[in-house]
């Protein structure tokens, strides 16, 4: 592998993730739902009664990939509950 390569990959990553950024940032919504899940893991019901948006568009939000660093914790007890929560670097 030459280094033109491993260099060409680097900057593509590089890149993909300004874009992804970018989506992350481009909603007051999801800059609100960033801040809360720095603080800590919350369920997709707690972003949206926290921010004030729908169920379903909070699950939309958290489904995209516009949430980078975000990640799904384990489902907790007999019940499916869906947790969002930023992967620290």
């Amino acid at each position: 592998m030459s280094d033109s390569s491993a260099h060409r990959r680097f900057k593509d990553s590089l890149y993909g993730y300004f874009a992804d950024l970018g989506k992350a940032l481009a909603s007051p919504v999801r800059i609100e739902f960033l801040e809360l899940l720095a603080q800590s893991e919350r369920t997709v019901e707690s972003l949206a009664t926290e921010t004030g948006v729908s169920l379903a568009n909070a699950s939309s939000i958290c489904r995209r990939s516009a949430m980078p660093g975000s990640s799904r914790a384990a489902s907790r007890g007999s019940s499916c509950i869906t947790a969002w929560q930023i992967r620290p670097s």
